[in-house]
């Protein structure tokens, strides 16, 4: 019979966590980062350092999350923090960490993920508008999910009406049951043939992006490009999933919209999520 008592640990659980464990001077930001040197070569040269969570919402969490990133952008040259939220609704904070555009706190509410609308992640965004206004290295916001169908149909509609404004003309009448959240909501009622028309345009316009892509980079920039070719990818996730509501897919669509970010970034892109 085992005779550990309950709410007792093993003592070898107790000693592997004694021995294994790294010390950590504070929680807090902005604390320095010598007491997290040991991080460097657990993470070697991983592209991508994901970090979990066992609640969502609690404060040290964020907080040590905050850290870590620290760590990762001074110390081992990463340009991205991507987290579970929407793409598109995200770009607003990537423009405010990257230009100052627009207001954090409205940004950060505006990607519709209660977990991430708190004081620690805001601070977070705050330091990143920091490191960007006083390094040449840049790190950018992203999410990397897809929900909300309207803010990837307009922002898709957008940036072909700098590329192609015939095209434009076209997404914008054939698109518009996704523009708007309201309507968004109800386009699984749509007739099936109104349904199949979207999906045909979203797939036309994909398609564009690899036939026109040295134009479409020309007249805007390769990263533009790479990020407009995600809004058409996201677009047609989340009308597919307004149809069927079942997270069947969701950690393939979220790989792979990492691996779009990785691409936008190019060779030198380091994420953490």
């Amino acid at each position: 019979m085992n005779e550990t008592c309950v709410g007792v640990p093993d003592k070898s659980v107790v000693e592997w966590i004694r021995t294994a464990a790294i010390p950590l001077a504070a929680v807090e930001p902005r604390s320095g980062l010598k007491d997290l040197e040991p991080f460097r070569s657990i993470i070697g040269d991983a592209r991508i350092v994901s970090l979990g969570e066992a609640t969502h919402g609690t404060r040290e969490f964020r907080k040590l999350k905050h850290r870590l990133f620290e760590f990762c952008v001074a110390e081992l040259g990463f340009t991205m923090l991507a987290i579970e939220a929407p793409f598109p609704d995200s770009l607003a904070v990537n423009a405010y960490v990257l230009d100052g555009t627009g207001n954090a706190a409205d940004a950060l509410t505006g990607t519709r993920y209660w977990v991430w609308d708190t004081e620690e992640v805001l601070d977070l965004i705050e330091w990143m508008r920091w490191w960007n206004a006083n390094n040449t290295r840049k790190v950018k916001f992203y999410g990397f999910v897809t929900d909300f169908p309207a803010v990837a149909a307009l922002g898709l509609i957008d940036f072909l009406a700098r590329v192609a404004p015939d095209l434009a003309a076209e997404c914008r009448a054939v698109l518009a049951p996704l523009t708007s959240d309201f309507t968004a909501s109800l386009f699984g009622q749509l007739a099936e043939s109104r349904r199949d028309a979207v999906f045909a345009c979203v797939s036309r316009v994909r398609a564009a992006f690899a036939q026109q892509q040295s134009q479409w980079v020309a007249a805007t920039s390769p990263l533009d490009w790479h990020l407009g070719r995600l809004q058409a990818k996201v677009l047609d996730q989340a009308a597919r999933f307004e149809i069927d509501r079942r997270y069947t897919s969701h950690d393939r669509v979220m790989a792979e919209n990492i691996c779009a970010l990785l691409d936008a970034e190019g060779a030198g892109g380091h994420l953490r999520n």
